[in-house]
This record gives C-alpha cells, sequence and structure tokens, in this order.
C-alpha cells in the first residue's frame, strides 16, 4: 500500500475545501490510501463485455416541479445582508473554475 505524502492529502484537502491540521493529515493519509489503493483493485477488473451504466438505478427521469415567483423564496434583502460579499443586487462567491 503506497502512503500518501503531506503534500497530496492537503492537495485533495484543498480541492474539497477542508482546513485539515496536522493530526488530521495523519489520521486521514492511511485511510485515503487504502481508499486509492481499492479503487485500483477495480481498475484492474476485467469489464470488457460489461454494458456501459450511466446511472446505478437505470431507469432515471428529470423531475421538475412548478415553482411559482416568490414562493418558498427567500427575500431579497435578507440575502444580501447575510451575504459576505455583494455587489447592488448580486451576491459575490468564489470562482469554482478558477485557480486560487
Amino acid at each position: 500500500m503506497k502512503q500518501l505524502t503531506d503534500q497530496e492529502i492537503r492537495h485533495i484537502a484543498k480541492l474539497a475545501r477542508l482546513p485539515l491540521t496536522d493530526k488530521e493529515i495523519e489520521k486521514f493519509r492511511g485511510q485515503l490510501s487504502s481508499i486509492l489503493d481499492y479503487m485500483q483493485k477495480l481498475n484492474e477488473v476485467d469489464t470488457a463485455n460489461v454494458e456501459p451504466t450511466f446511472h446505478a438505478s437505470g431507469n432515471v427521469a428529470n423531475r421538475f416541479q412548478e415553482q411559482k415567483k416568490g414562493e418558498n423564496t427567500l427575500p431579497k434583502k435578507d440575502v444580501l445582508q447575510n451575504a459576505k460579499e455583494k455587489d447592488e443586487d448580486y451576491v459575490i462567491t468564489k470562482g469554482v473554475f478558477t485557480k486560487e
């Protein structure tokens, strides 16, 4: 079993936006390494004759419900009041697809 390095664990934690202490890094090192070892075993399975599955339960359909304007929504002033950063009527958040 290859043990992950501190740098690899910190990178995974950063991607998941999880602040980890040095103690937590040591705790998760073995767990994450075991998970990755198991995934490697799954990669070794011959799946040449297996039909691709796109969803575990098979027959999946989108289910939408009609939502009327103003129904089950917070007033704009309440949303903006709780926002860390805002620009006029918009909440500013961290970019999802940008590097920090």
